[in-house]
C-alpha cells in the first residue's frame, strides 16, 4: 500500500529468512553472528529495493545503546572549530549515529552544563575541543563512565588528538625572529592573546619562550599580553599596547580571535601595524589579502576529527589512551616590510 513503511517482516518475506537473521544483517552484526555473505547481500539488496528505512530509536531501545555521539566546541564561528564541526557532523551522520553539538563559549560553566546534559542523554561517546575546564570535564565523565575524546588540548580523559602545541609554537617563533632580524626591526616582542591558565595558550607560551631564549633575545617585562576571544575588546587592547610599547618587533597573535581584533585595529592604524611581524597560531585565508609580515600555523580541523572519530569507532582495540599528534604546516607572506 502506497505510503506504507516497509518493515522487517516484509523484508523477511521477501527474501525468505527469518525475522531475526534479516534484524542482525541490518544492524551490521552479520560477521559476529556468522550470517553468509550471499545472505547478507541478499537481505541488503531487498531493503534498498523496498526503501527500507530502519527505526533508529527502536533500534537504540533494543540494544541498550543512544548512537549518539556528542561535540562540545568553544564557539562555531572560529573557522577552526567551525570545521571541526562539519567534519564531525559528516562523519557521524556518514556512520548512522547522531550527531550532538553544542558551543560553549569559552565558558566553564556552560562547559559542566553541557557536560551534565550528554550524560543525561546517555552519549555513547563526548569529543571536546579546547575546553578551558579540561579537567572537571574529563572528571565528571569518567564518573559517569562516559567514553570521552579531547581535541586540541594536551590533558584529558581517553585518547587526546592535537597539534604538538609547544612544538609548533616555537618553530612559529623561530620563523618571526628570522623575519624580523632579516628585516632589521628592533623592539619588543610579545605574546598576545588568551589566559595564562588555559593548558593550551600556556603550552604555546612555552614554546614562544623556548624560542626567544635560544636566540638570547632579552624578554620584555611583562612579555604575555591576556585577551579575551572578543575581536571588539581585542581591538581596544592592541590600541592601548601600540600606545604604551615605543617598539614592538614582533607579535605572536594566540588565535583567530586575535587575529580579528587586530584587523579591526589595522583598518585605522595601517602604518603603525605594517611596521611589526606577526606569528599567528591558526590561519585564516583573509591573511593573504592583507599587507602585514607574517607567519602562521595552519592546523587541519578536518584532520584532527578524523583521527579522533576513528579512535572512537576502534574503541578497546585504539590501544591505551595517548596523545595522538596531527600534522600542522607553516604559511608566511610573500616577502617581509
Amino acid at each position: 500500500m502506497a505510503g506504507v513503511r516497509p518493515t522487517i517482516r516484509a523484508i523477511s518475506n521477501a527474501v525468505g529468512c527469518s525475522v531475526t537473521t534479516v534484524s542482525i544483517v541490518l544492524s551490521g552484526r552479520a560477521e559476529e553472528f556468522r550470517i553468509s555473505a550471499a545472505t547478507r547481500e541478499k537481505v541488503l539488496g531487498t531493503a534498498r529495493e523496498m526503501n527500507y528505512r530502519p527505526n533508529l530509536h527502536a533500534r537504540n531501545l533494543r540494544f541498550g545503546t543512544s548512537n549518539i555521539v556528542a561535540l562540545m566546541v568553544p564557539t562555531l564561528t572560529h573557522r577552526f572549530f567551525s570545521g571541526m564541526a562539519e567534519a564531525f557532523e559528516r562523519l557521524a551522520r556518514t556512520s548512522g549515529l547522531f550527531p550532538l553539538i553544542i558551543a560553549t563559549h569559552h565558558d566553564r560553566t556552560e562547559e559542566l552544563e553541557a557536560t551534565d546534559y550528554f550524560i543525561s542523554q546517555n552519549v555513547d561517546c563526548v569529543f571536546t575541543a579546547n575546553a578551558a575546564a579540561n579537567a572537571e570535564v574529563s572528571e565528571t565523565l569518567k564518573r559517569a563512565k562516559l567514553k570521552q575524546i579531547v581535541i586540541d588540548a594536551h590533558n584529558g580523559g581517553g585518547h587526546v588528538v592535537t597539534t604538538d602545541s609547544f612544538v609548533a609554537a616555537e618553530e612559529l617563533t623561530q620563523r618571526l625572529l628570522d623575519r624580523i632580524d632579516q628585516a632589521g626591526k628592533q623592539g619588543v616582542v610579545l605574546f598576545v592573546g588568551g589566559m595564562q591558565d588555559h593548558s593550551v595558550t600556556r603550552r604555546r607560551f612555552d614554546g614562544f619562550l623556548s624560542a626567544l631564549a635560544a636566540r638570547g633575545r632579552v624578554f620584555a617585562d611583562k612579555p604575555f599580553v591576556p585577551t579575551p576571544f572578543n575581536a571588539g575588546l581585542v581591538r581596544d587592547i592592541f590600541a592601548d599596547l601600540f600606545a604604551r610599547e615605543e617598539k614592538i618587533a614582533g607579535l605572536f597573535i594566540n588565535s583567530l580571535a586575535v587575529m580579528e581584533g587586530l584587523m579591526l585595529y589595522f583598518r585605522q592604524n595601517r602604518d603603525e601595524c605594517r611596521s611589526v611581524s606577526y606569528a599567528v597560531f591558526d590561519y585564516h585565508p583573509f591573511m593573504e589579502a592583507v599587507d602585514l609580515d607574517y607567519v602562521c600555523v595552519r592546523q587541519n580541523a578536518e584532520t584532527m576529527m578524523s583521527m579522533a572519530f576513528a579512535l572512537y569507532q576502534k574503541g578497546s582495540e585504539a590501544g591505551e589512551d595517548r596523545i595522538h599528534f596531527a600534522p600542522y604546516e607553516l604559511i608566511e607572506s610573500v616577502s617581509g616590510h
